[in-house]
């Protein structure tokens, strides 16, 4: 039996999700356990998720996964490299894993490891040491790293999937993983972005298209969360934040923490605060991030410690048998309550996510919901 992990955020799980999952079954046989390590309530682009996170792994489980865990917070919206390295150390920490499978738009898993270990080198690094002090005021980190990788290396374009799968391989080989890497070429033109738009404008109908028949009914009953429902919490923390202190949260400097106190005094809704702070140096994804970097207090050292816990999501029956195996061997325990799993970080975030939801809910609502578990007549 081979147990083949899929890092995700199914936010949400589409057709092109799907065909991942079938592909890995056709690549490694029908008896393959597939893992599924998702994000929780918040994602790497520093997206409220569209709905909750046991939603989402139903849905994975009725599209394909057998057993689906929590990638936690601060991992799930970390940079690439952090929330790549959180997961990898995550997955090598269950000590079941066989291989690590990811969706790539080169196809290529030597090309991109090759691609990997020239980014860990040591000329790479000293070189973008040196750039980045140097670098334009409106250059952004990705643009700078990829302009001093080319000059070294030559040109190596790069999909958004293989940028990432490049730092999925950067962190099995950091920490020496055995876990083999397998990539599959991504085919299909849906998006989870063009179904998170569906979802939120026109609630589940519009996803006919875009999701198997089976995980639709699952959208049908689901909660939306909406984030301009939380806006004024969060212009409210950033109007009357501290500038220098939020300098000191991950992946803020004085000058993006006087930028977003400045726009969010002026921004009248979630919306237009991000366009205001948008620049080329700026992105949108970083944007959010800090946002929600400042809403939690997220700091460098929440990314400096590993992963040292997971939660059950979902699981069918080969998945509940893979679980008996994880909890015999993982280093890391493996909780199926969301209270035994709660830490103050995961209970702001919890209470943050709570208010972006369409119904009413406390702020423990989230803790009161049981992992989906699917039986074979089911």
């Amino acid at each position: 039996m081979t147990v083949v992990a899929v890092i995700c955020e199914y936010n949400l799980f589409h057709n092109g999700h799907a065909r991942l999952l079938t592909q890995i079954r056709r690549q490694f046989g029908e008896e393959t356990v597939i893992l599924s390590l998702m994000s929780g309530h918040f994602t790497q682009r520093g997206l409220f998720a569209a709905t909750d996170k046991y939603t989402r792994a139903h849905a994975a489980l009725l599209g394909g996964s057998d057993l689906t865990l929590e990638l936690p917070m601060p991992y799930c919206c970390g940079v690439a490299e952090q929330f790549a390295l959180g997961a990898v150390q995550l997955l090598d920490a269950l000590s079941v894993v066989d291989v690590l499978a990811f969706g790539s738009e080169c196809g290529d898993v030597e090309r991109l490891s090759a691609i990997a270990q020239n980014r860990r080198s040591d000329s790479y690094q000293a070189a973008l040491t040196k750039a980045l002090a140097e670098a334009p005021a409106d250059e952004s980190y990705l643009k700078t790293a990829n302009r001093v990788y080319d000059m070294l290396f030559g040109p190596a374009p790069l999909g958004a999937n293989d940028t990432l799968a490049v730092e999925y391989l950067c962190a099995l080989q950091r920490i020496n993983s055995t876990i083999t890497p397998y990539t599959c070429k991504r085919e299909g033109r849906e998006t989870a972005t063009q179904a998170r738009r569906i979802f939120q404008k026109e609630g589940p109908a519009g996803l006919t298209e875009m999701v198997p028949a089976a995980v639709l009914p699952v959208f049908e009953k689901a909660e939306r969360s909406l984030p301009q429902l939380a806006q004024s919490a969060v212009l409210w923390r950033l109007r009357t934040a501290d500038p220098v202190a939020l300098a000191s949260l991950a992946d803020f400097n004085i000058d993006l923490a006087h930028l977003l106190v400045k726009q969010a005094e002026q921004a009248n809704s979630l919306s237009d605060f991000y366009d205001r702070c948008v620049s080329k140096k700026y992105t949108r994804a970083r944007i959010r991030r800090c946002s929600l970097y400042a809403m939690l207090d997220i700091t460098k050292n929440d990314f400096a410690m590993r992963p040292s816990y997971t939660l059950l999501l979902s699981a069918n029956a080969r998945g509940r048998a893979l679980l008996r195996t994880v909890k015999k061997c993982s280093r890391i325990p493996v909780y199926t309550k969301g209270a035994k799993a709660q830490t103050p970080l995961n209970g702001r975030a919890d209470a943050l996510y709570t208010l972006s939801l369409e119904g009413a809910k406390s702020s423990g609502a989230i803790l009161r919901k049981n992992p989906v578990l699917l039986f074979d007549d089911e």
